[in-house]
């Protein structure tokens, strides 16, 4: 009898939505409006859970209790928990992954990455976070 192969679970693939509130721009000013907008009043903590609002590449990954529709309070996440979702959004939306990508979400990409980034740096300072 030959041993039962186990393989991993295919990797779940988020397609961003592309929903009436945040339509893919047609130019890079509106990539830029629309990433300031979608970030006001948000925290990294939301950002993270919210990227498929604003980002229409596709996104890889399990948002799990980022998610929108599952959210925390943010007294829940520790520290490890944002730096581990953090590390996956970013790897996913990084620039440098964007080459199959239109210009317009390459450019896109660029500026929700550096949202996110910057979010994470505000994050780790207020926490006195080395």
């Amino acid at each position: 009898s030959s041993a039962p192969s186990y393989s991993k679970a295919p990797e779940t693939v988020f397609e961003a939505p592309r929903t009436p509130t945040m339509p893919i721009a047609s130019t890079f000013e509106e990539v830029e409006v629309q990433v300031k907008k979608w970030c006001q009043g948000k925290n990294v903590i939301d950002m993270l859970g919210h990227i498929p609002e604003v980002y229409h590449g596709t996104f890889r990954g399990n948002l799990g209790p980022f998610a929108a529709n599952k959210r925390k309070p943010d007294s829940e996440f520790t520290y490890a928990m944002i730096r581990k979702a953090y590390l996956k959004v970013v790897k996913d939306i990084h620039p440098d992954k964007q080459v199959k990508e239109s210009k317009i979400v390459q450019f896109e990409a660029k500026a929700v990455f550096e949202a996110v980034s910057d979010a994470m740096e505000k994050y780790k300072k207020i926490n006195r976070i080395a």
